[in-house]
């Protein structure tokens, strides 16, 4: 059992999640070789930032101008990015999630193990950001089901699971209030909004934790 359990609500199409997940990552690697007897579990949620987003995505400049008139704010982004390994080295497309999280969901289900979720996770990430792939397509999001985690695409793209993303994603949202991600809740208790520094991550655990 985990000494500490975080739940984190976070979109594929989040650049910031992106960023927010590299700090993350750092702090549980310093938490591991520092406290290596500490356990945290870490569980994965749908959140979906714009479902109006075309369902077979958008060119990276053209989402950009449609939502906010261009890309400018996109540097500090890349600059917080280039510090934790988020390079931001191919991104052209704003991905519709909504098969990405159905695969994310399916691997944590079929395998009962969070860390395939996160490195589920990981994959989509990297397609978009780093491999300039659209995972708006079902054959990129079947290609890495099946590559990783040796599942075929009849077994998360369906109806049945589609209606579970969207439940979970109008839970997060209309239940729990999260009004925009990333989002992760430590022990059930303990709120940490946004891509935060891993060295706010890291304390949090030891306070958690006790130590």
């Amino acid at each position: 059992m985990a000494d500490i359990k975080v739940d984190v609500y976070s979109d594929i199409a989040c650049p910031w999640c992106y960023v927010g997940k590299r700090k993350f990552g750092i702090a549980l690697e310093k938490m591991h070789n520092t406290n290596p007897n500490i356990k945290i579990e870490t569980n994965w949620h749908p959140y979906m930032i714009d479902p109006g987003t075309n369902i077979n995505g958008e060119k990276y400049m053209d989402y950009n101008v449609r939502r906010w008139g261009g890309d400018g704010w996109c540097y500090e982004l890349r600059e917080a990015g280039k510090q934790v390994g988020a390079n931001f080295a191919n991104w052209k497309i704003w991905p519709h999630t909504l098969l990405c999280h159905c695969l994310v969901t399916t691997v944590i289900d079929k395998t009962n193990d969070p860390k395939k979720g996160d490195e589920a996770v990981n994959a989509l990430f990297e397609a978009v950001y780093e491999n300039g792939e659209n995972v708006s397509d079902p054959k990129v999001v079947a290609r890495i089901g099946k590559e990783l985690f040796g599942l075929e695409e009849s077994e998360w793209n369906n109806d049945e699971r589609k209606k579970i993303v969207r439940q979970k994603d109008t839970m997060a949202k209309r239940e729990m209030g999260i009004s925009g991600v990333p989002y992760f809740v430590i022990n059930n208790k303990y709120v940490l909004h946004g891509a935060q520094s891993q060295h706010v991550f890291f304390n949090a655990f030891k306070k958690v934790a006790g130590i």
